[in-house]
């Protein structure tokens, strides 16, 4: 599925690579020459998951309509959610998770 498909109309999607990041300006200079600015700036450095022990991951929106599915019908009493050691893309993510499940399963 297209990034695209779930953005608001308003929001501008540009793929391009970054020469330089003027933080203070909320602008960033593209190999192109371009400039982009704006309230916020939202950087993807690209990160890839890689797929370890048949566990679900939650980065991509299929991960995410998995998770959302398995929610909706456990087949079980426990979830289990945790990360690997390392880099993570977003750490708070699994604490999110836990805090949605135990308001939905108090």
């Amino acid at each position: 599925m297209p990034i695209r498909s779930v953005l608001k109309s308003k929001v501008k999607w540009v793929k391009s690579k970054i020469t330089k990041i003027l933080v203070d300006d909320r602008a960033v200079l593209t190999e192109r020459g371009e400039r982009y600015e704006g309230d916020y700036l939202v950087i993807a450095s690209g990160g890839q998951n890689k797929s370890l022990f048949n566990l679900k991951g939650y980065h991509t929106l299929d991960d995410g309509r998995i998770i959302r599915e398995i929610i909706k019908n456990p087949k079980g009493k426990n979830f289990v959610i945790g990360s690997m050691p390392g880099i993570i893309k977003c750490p708070a993510a699994p604490w999110e998770i836990s805090f949605l499940l135990k308001n939905k399963y108090p």
